[in-house]
């Protein structure tokens, strides 16, 4: 997983990769003793999936999420008003 952050450390842009075995959990031991992030993805690269899945979102001043999230596939979510002052 990767992630891009705005000044406040709320993430506006992330990556995820998916594990080539779903059915099971991954035995990220052989990571263990990897330091340096290339070395990390590249010792991870028989573990994950090729493919990518990226989500971005943008923030209010205090935080919440607005406007519109998008997902991999396209969608996009957002806060729903019921009421002119409420969300």
């Amino acid at each position: 997983m990767t992630a891009r952050c705005d000044f406040r450390g709320l993430p506006i842009e992330v990556t995820r990769r998916l594990a080539t075995d779903y059915h099971a959990a991954p035995d990220w031991t052989p990571l263990a003793s990897v330091t340096r992030l290339p070395d990390l993805d590249a010792a991870a690269a028989s573990l994950l999936e090729t493919d990518s899945f990226t989500t971005t979102a943008s923030y209010d001043a205090i935080g919440r999420v607005i406007i519109t999230r998008t997902t991999p596939d396209g969608s996009e979510t957002g806060p729903r008003t019921t009421r002119p002052t409420s969300l």
